[in-house]
């Protein structure tokens, strides 16, 4: 169960003990191999919930690719992608989006548009960062973050 307060930023003990409820595991060893994407995806999709968004499903999979989440927020469905990094040593999460990462969700996202009957929708690309700091996570969300052409691309 999420913190019950929904401002942002939640105090890092809540946060890591809500991570912690989700990815509860029967080992030490076994929590130690649990994936910081999937913690990261597990705090982007309750920060989402947390501000509205409704979550429709998370971690897609298509021929061409996974969508992390794909949410609905008033009457626009959005495509988030989500990026978790334990420094900025590499640089910021979202540069790690390149034009082929972009093309091939966006290519994904029209096979779940069209899985779910939704080619008609407003649609949205967003992508939510996730830096795992000494004090806690901090969460950015950039919404409308990329645009698609009408190829696809």
């Amino acid at each position: 169960m999420a913190p019950k307060n929904t401002d942002w930023p939640w105090p890092a003990s809540a946060l890591l003990r809500y991570i912690g409820g989700v990815f509860a595991v029967s080992s030490p060893k076994k929590r130690r191999l649990t994936s910081l994407g999937r913690q990261s995806e597990a705090l982007a999709a309750a920060y989402l919930r947390s501000q509205g968004y409704e979550i429709l499903e998370t971690n897609y999979r298509g021929r061409r690719g996974e969508i992390d989440i794909v949410a609905r927020y008033q009457q626009i469905i959005i495509f988030v992608e989500v990026k978790g990094r334990r420094s900025l040593n590499y640089g910021l999460p979202e540069e790690s989006i390149t034009p082929e990462k972009r093309r091939r969700l966006s290519q994904t996202a029209l096979e779940w548009l069209k899985r779910n009957k939704g080619l008609e929708a407003l649609v949205r690309f967003d992508v939510v960062t996730i830096v795992w700091e000494d004090h806690g996570p901090r969460i950015n969300h950039i919404q409308n973050a990329f645009q698609v052409s009408e190829n696809g691309s």
